[in-house]
């Protein structure tokens, strides 16, 4: 059996500081991609445990962009992008959490980041979770 070369592609993971999208992140860098994660770490997990997951995911060269999807600009980010895996988003309310904020999380930031990629004449492929 012969083992093909992939051809090394530009890939942005949001929820990058996620259980999920940090270990999709560091498979996908293993594999020989530039990888970018954006995270805007919500206080809906804890941040201190984001934080960790961050400076892990720096450690093996994968940068992480602190920025809300939601609000912020990410064209730049985007620039160039052969795929994105889009896995930020808040899985359910809480006490805490208003049902806007879970709207801004998820239905907001997806369009949003939806919008953007519509942009980007490289994206091959966007995978969302």
């Amino acid at each position: 059996m012969s083992k093909t070369k992939t051809k090394k592609q530009k890939i942005v993971v949001t929820g990058a500081a996620g259980a999920i999208g940090s270990h999709v992140a560091e498979a996908l860098k293993k594999e020989g991609h530039e990888v970018v994660g954006i995270d805007c770490l919500t206080d809906y997990y804890s941040s201190d445990i984001k934080e960790i997951t961050i400076s892990d995911l720096e450690k093996v060269g994968i940068p992480v962009v602190r920025k809300n999807i939601a609000r912020e600009d990410i064209s730049e980010i985007l620039e160039g992008t052969d795929v994105i895996y889009h896995f930020a988003a808040q899985p359910g309310l809480s006490a805490s959490t208003s049902f806007e904020k879970y709207l801004e999380n998820n239905v907001v930031a997806t369009h949003k980041l939806l919008e953007a990629a519509g942009k980007i004449k490289s994206l091959k492929l966007f995978v969302h979770i």
